[in-house]
């Protein structure tokens, strides 16, 4: 048989040597045959309507399997939708692999429907792009594709690749490459890595050096270095995205709180993995000198003092540490001892709902954390206790949008067997109501959302509140729950709006053989009241 549409097997050959762990799609036309070619793959595939969503859910799937994931979409607005999964995948360097069909080069900007620039469309957010031709069967230009495509595919580790491929009618048939063409696709990944980790002066000097750990999944071997560098005098910082085990770090925001915090003066800092949210901690380290370690740009200049930069993975950073044995006799830290305040009441607030969550036994299971004020409950709730539990914690730290907390929890769910619960609040999971419009939710997810009445972070935060119109503009007061959206979802909801309901309801949650959500209503102003006094004495 004659070849058709053979870029499009071309890609599906490629995506079979790089290991993907899954693909997601969205309905379309224009992405017929790339739909139609990664349907021969034998790899987990599923449907969502909105490309907003399954860009997520990719990458959930892409940050649970620790390797690539696909999504797929048809051309035009439709791509555009990727966008702030694209932005969290480039800031958490996730292994998301984007495929837009687009129309042919000619039908651009000729008033033909979904015909937009896709050429460049994500440039500064990811890591690699390849903008492939119409191949019309030819050996040459197929060739110039795969050339486009193996240069591409080999920054994938490093974060977000974006695959543009035009395609021009007939789109409907299997796509088959020439007879004559190749029948493997290799790629060859070169680190990208500095090959020298120089110290920097200022930590060759420093005393009293800190280590801050930010999000990631911390391996066996970098948690067993972390403790080494305790014993050789390092202050170690994280939070609970950090994925220690108890006792291994101080928690970050809540060191920095404590009223002996004045000890807290590091001379040098070094960090390593992702964000971490203690904006009283980068105000405090302020002109600090700071070593930042990635495997690859950006590298967070959080402290506006000297600064270096290692790109190498963690790993090999914190190695080369303990081989310098650097001297840390400079830290005095004997009251420093982290003491998470419990309230002393049965009132439902947002933090006494997670306190809650952090006193269960949760062990084997993934916590997804909604943004906002979510996340930053969680990181104190779960200072201590959560982390000597065996849980794993998620959250789109990245860029830190609402855009899809949801969709990314049931992206990881998708790929594990783990029981999953996603926290968030009700504007986040209202925000990514689309997440769970499918007939397929992974019977291991389940959704705790805290309904303080809309945008609570802006009662606690100071610059809003102080605003002219801050109910009327900055917050989103309502009345709404989420009950009329769940059972139009058709999954079983559950509600509770004091603590003795709520206890019930959780474990009713936890315990359920599918799909749940359990929505929690709190009072907005108590809540702030508890929030602002976490640390008091």
């Amino acid at each position: 048989m004659s070849a058709f549409q053979s870029t499009a097997a071309l890609l599906a050959q490629a995506l079979d040597h790089i290991e993907l762990a899954a693909w997601v799609s969205s309905p379309g036309s224009r992405n017929a045959p790339v739909v139609l070619a990664l349907s021969e793959l034998k790899t987990p595939h599923r449907v969502m309507l909105d490309e907003r969503s399954a860009a997520h859910v990719a990458l959930g799937a892409a940050l649970q399997s620790g390797k690539p994931c696909a999504v797929v979409c048809t051309s035009g607005t439709a791509a555009m939708n990727f966008g702030p999964a694209v932005a969290e995948a480039f800031y958490q360097r996730i292994p998301l692999l984007l495929i837009t069909a687009d129309r042919p080069s000619g039908m651009i900007d000729n008033g033909h429907g979904q015909s937009i620039r896709q050429v460049g469309l994500f440039r500064q957010h990811v890591r690699a792009e390849a903008n492939l031709q119409i191949d019309h069967g030819d050996v040459e230009l197929l060739r110039q594709n795969a050339s486009a495509l193996r240069k591409a595919l080999n920054l994938l580790a490093y974060g977000p690749v974006h695959i543009n491929i035009p395609l021009e009618e007939p789109l409907y048939g299997k796509p088959r490459l020439p007879k004559d063409f190749p029948a493997s696709f290799r790629l060859d990944l070169k680190p990208v890595h500095d090959e020298d980790l120089a110290l920097p002066t200022f930590l060759v000097d420093a005393k009293r050096p800190l280590l801050i750990v930010g999000q990631m999944l911390a391996s066996r071997a970098f948690i067993r270095q972390v403790a080494k560098l305790r014993q050789q005098g390092w202050l170690v910082v994280a939070e609970h995205l950090s994925n220690l085990p108890v006792g291994m770090a101080l928690s970050l925001e809540d060191a920095i709180l404590q009223k002996d915090a004045s000890l807290f003066k590091p001379d040098a800092i070094v960090s390593v993995g992702g964000a971490w949210m203690a904006k009283q901690a980068k105000v405090m380290l302020a002109g600090v000198p700071h070593l930042s370690v990635a495997d690859v740009a950006p590298f967070p200049n959080l402290f506006d003092g000297p600064f270096a930069t290692w790109a190498c993975g963690s790993e090999d950073a914190l190695a080369c540490l303990l081989d310098s044995k650097l001297s840390t006799a400079g830290w005095q830290l004997p009251t420093m001892k982290l003491e998470v305040n419990r309230p002393s009441d049965r009132q439902l607030t947002d933090l006494s709902v997670h306190m809650y969550m952090a006193s269960l036994p949760l062990d084997g299971w993934d916590i997804h954390w909604g943004n906002s004020m979510s996340v930053r409950q969680g990181a104190h709730a779960f200072a201590k206790g959560g982390w000597a539990q065996k849980v794993t914690h998620y959250g789109n730290r990245g860029a830190s949008g609402i855009d899809g907390s949801t969709s990314t929890a049931l992206g990881s769910a998708w790929m594990s067997s783990k029981p999953t619960l996603l926290i968030t609040g009700e504007l986040s999971a209202q925000y990514d109501l689309n997440a769970m419009l499918q007939s397929n939710i992974p019977v291991n997810l389940h959704l705790l959302i805290v309904n303080n009445g809309g945008g609570q972070i802006f009662q606690v935060i100071d610059g809003p509140k102080f605003a002219p119109n801050h109910e009327s503009h900055f917050l989103f007061q309502h009345e709404r729950s989420f009950e009329d959206a769940a059972n139009y979802l058709k999954v079983p909801y559950l509600s509770a709006h004091d603590m003795k309901s709520f206890e019930s309801a959780v474990a009713q949650m936890m315990q359920s053989p599918n799909a749940a959500i359990l929505e929690v209503f709190t009072d907005p102003m108590a809540s702030e009241r508890s929030w602002k006094r976490r640390q008091d004495a």
